[in-house]
């Protein structure tokens, strides 16, 4: 994510102003240039008192604020960066109300980066899924919950209630000991799925097509970073540019 925006990083004596969607705390306690600011914007005043880390070796702000309007003036940020930020929201006409706030913000000589959580164009059936744990070619137990969840996803909303993550986790997997014997997972991270139990969360998983339709009238994708981790085919970061002549909202 850092090589992906270097190219618009001020040199020293010039303020690098940075937005984060989210205040996640790789992205904040990232080695910023001295010459930074960070800005960070979320939602939730539990994520905010529970999560937030301020970089002690930067300028660091958060604040409480929905990116579908954020507390600052046209053309004001050098950068956006995000991890999945866009799945964390309900809906695609939500990622449209975000995407123009974002090209609203953000220098036209500015980019948006990006990692999302995306599905494949053709769904992996959860039987599959099944089959991959028992023969124990899945390594991680968060991959499990990705890929479960990225199987509910559908044309064309591709939106995903997390309580249907969890019921279909029970369904597919109701001997959690077994699970746990199976695959080596310690069973208090297996329970992390209860989390999701009862929740009317929304998250979204489109196909990379998809979001690219979404984002056309104000960003055009210029650069795919495919990880090598397990499941990083599904988890790229993308670097989008703004587009000369976006639509507006």
């Amino acid at each position: 994510m850092h090589s992906a925006i270097e190219s618009c990083l001020r040199p020293l004596g010039q303020v690098n102003r940075i937005g984060i969607l989210g205040i996640t705390p790789e992205l904040v306690g990232m080695a910023w240039p001295k010459n930074t600011e960070l800005l960070a914007f979320d939602h939730s005043e539990l994520m905010i008192r529970d999560v937030w880390q301020p970089n002690p070796d930067v300028s660091c702000h958060v604040s409480l604020s929905n990116w579908q309007s954020l507390p600052l003036e046209t053309h004001s940020l050098d950068c956006l960066i995000g991890d999945n930020s866009m799945g964390a929201l309900p809906s695609l006409s939500e990622y449209k109300l975000v995407f123009a706030e974002l090209l609203r913000v953000l220098k036209p000589s500015g980019k948006l980066c990006l990692r999302c959580f995306i599905a494949p164009e053709h769904s992996e059936p959860v039987d599959k899924v099944f089959k991959d744990v028992m023969a124990k070619r899945i390594k991680n137990f968060h991959v499990l919950k990705l890929k479960l969840a990225i199987t509910l996803s559908k044309y064309p909303t591709y939106s995903v209630f997390v309580k249907d993550i969890h019921a279909l986790f029970d369904i597919t997997f109701p001997n959690r000991v077994e699970l746990s014997k199976l695959t080596g997972w310690d069973l208090d991270v297996i329970n992390t799925i209860d989390a999701y139990r009862g929740s009317e969360t929304i998250y979204t998983f489109p196909t990379l097509d998809a979001l690219k339709e979404v984002a056309s009238p104000w960003f055009a994708i210029e650069s795919i970073s495919t990880p090598d981790y397990e499941l990083g085919d599904r988890c790229p970061t993308l670097t989008f540019c703004p587009n000369k002549k976006p639509r507006l909202k």
